[in-house]
């Protein structure tokens, strides 16, 4: 499975083609949290990482806004819904 969510990820996030075809104007926001699992923290960067890469070649791919919500985890919207509404609230506006 995880071959095929990478696939995935890496058309709709980075693929030039799907970006510019495929619901252009969408905007991507990339919640994670501080106290979380080290496989998510993990992809926050790899994902960052790729994003910053395809922009300094000049890439047109989705844009990707990363909001951190400090010392919460992976459940925030259950154990802390006001701190992940707040960071949804303030992504959206």
């Amino acid at each position: 499975m995880q071959p095929t969510l990478n696939i995935q990820a890496q058309k709709v996030l980075f693929d030039e083609k799907q970006v510019n075809e495929v619901l252009p104007k969408t905007e991507v926001v990339h919640i994670w949290c501080t106290r979380t699992v080290w496989s998510c923290v993990y992809g926050m960067m790899e994902t960052e990482r790729q994003y910053n890469e395809c922009l300094k070649q000049g890439k047109k791919v989705r844009p990707i806004q990363f909001v951190e919500i400090e010392s919460a985890n992976h459940f925030v919207h259950w154990d802390e819904p006001e701190k992940f509404w707040a960071a949804t609230v303030n992504s959206i506006n």
